[in-house]
């Protein structure tokens, strides 16, 4: 078969979620095991999905429709060095296709529950499978480059008082506790990372997150390879907040009411 052969694939359904910008989703489903999101089937599929419920596990096979060309070589977030595309999971391939593990809560008619997933809203759904732990999981299969990587994972904790923060920007349907899945991989400064250090505090690094239109201000110290989220705070200008200047978003009325409750 010529290698330029097509083939055509259709959607079974749509991923939705809280995550609308590619910064906003994890590197791995596994980085943020309370992610929570669902899968909306299309109504022709709705008899093919009953028997979901009893799985623990099940492998999303999804089109990244927002991934942009593809390289055969790039810098994945755990290596100082370049790797050839295909020993990566980068999303930007010649054919944009995700695999994600995410574990099943519930089936609601024809809407399936999971969490701890990397996907972003609108996501299509190109397949589901049950996953099998007698057939998937090979615990003691080697990494490749991945086992020598340099990039740490760190720990992710907020303080009591981001923590207040993100509960009450939650409650108005903003969370930005993507953040836990982008900090672990990339807490330093990189391009696209939005990761910008401000200080240093003895061993700690004082650092600014950029997440959508606010600004998450962590600690980082490498010594024992853990992050502090220590505050939340606006990404907009005064001149913005008091009406001068205008925004091309519609959130600016929700941080004027942040600003007088936080940071009076």
């Amino acid at each position: 078969m010529p290698s330029s052969s097509a083939f055509e694939c259709v959607p079974v359904g749509h991923f939705r979620s809280a995550a609308q910008a590619k910064v906003e989703a994890p590197r791995q489903p596994g980085l943020l095991p309370d992610n929570v999101g669902r899968v909306e089937f299309l109504p022709e599929y709705a008899g093919a999905i009953s028997d979901l419920e009893g799985f623990e596990f099940v492998w999303l096979i999804t089109w990244l429709d927002r991934a942009e060309g593809w390289s055969p070589t790039l810098r994945p977030p755990r290596s100082r060095t370049k790797k050839t595309l295909f020993a990566t999971r980068s999303p930007h391939r010649p054919n944009p296709i995700g695999l994600s593990a995410v574990r099943v809560l519930r089936l609601d008619g024809s809407v399936l529950h999971v969490r701890g997933h990397d996907l972003l809203d609108g996501t299509p759904i190109l397949d589901v499978k049950p996953y099998l732990a007698y057939a998937d999981a090979h615990p003691d299969a080697r990494a490749g480059w991945v086992e020598d990587a340099d990039g740490e994972v760190y720990d992710v904790e907020w303080s009591a008082d981001a923590r207040e923060q993100l509960e009450w920007l939650r409650d108005r349907s903003v969370d930005l506790g993507s953040a836990e899945g982008v900090l672990t991989l990339r807490p330093r400064p990189a391009p696209s990372h939005r990761v910008r250090e401000r200080s240093v505090l003895g061993e700690t690094v004082l650092c600014e997150f950029a997440l959508r239109t606010w600004r998450l201000d962590f600690d980082r110290d490498d010594r024992v390879a853990r992050v502090v989220i220590t505050a939340i705070r606006t990404g907009y200008s005064d001149a913005v907040l008091r009406g001068d200047e205008e925004s091309r978003w519609d959130d600016v009325p929700l941080h004027r009411e942040f600003g007088a409750r936080f940071h009076r």
